[in-house]
């Protein structure tokens, strides 16, 4: 229980980097190529509001992958998968209350996490379903 525990943390701590670098990227792509010539307020303006939106979207292919891999590692399905999202929803709310953010955007904060949790659960389901039809 306790490797479950510290890889899903793992995990989440990696699929956090890789989605806070996926959305320096989009805004990046944004500021460079489908808006250039902007001034710097008005990219920190944009990526405020296109943040929350980019970790839905990259999130969910992260944790699918991230619930994925740790249902392969410590084996079972989607509840071994939803470890790793719950370990990420669970940091995501500390972060937004140490910044007084949760209450600016509850209903984005609500769809990212259940978004996160769905395609994780589906990731260990996917996994699992893996290994049944291998060992047929």
């Amino acid at each position: 229980m306790v490797k479950l525990v510290l890889k899903s943390v793992a995990l989440a701590v990696a699929a956090m980097a890789l989605n806070v670098a996926c959305a320096f990227l989009w805004v990046a792509i944004y500021s460079y190529l489908i808006a250039p010539g902007q001034s710097e307020a008005a990219y920190e303006a944009y990526a405020m509001r296109a943040t929350p939106w980019s970790a839905i979207i990259a999130g969910m292919p992260i944790l699918f992958g991230a619930g994925w891999l740790l249902a392969r590692w410590h084996g079972g399905g989607w509840r071994t998968g939803i470890g790793v999202a719950i370990a990420y929803a669970a940091m995501d709310l500390l972060i937004l209350l140490a910044f007084n953010a949760l209450l600016a955007m509850p209903f984005i904060v609500l769809v990212s996490d259940a978004t996160k949790l769905a395609a994780a659960a589906l990731g260990g389901h996917m996994a699992a379903q893996r290994s049944v039809t291998a060992a047929s």
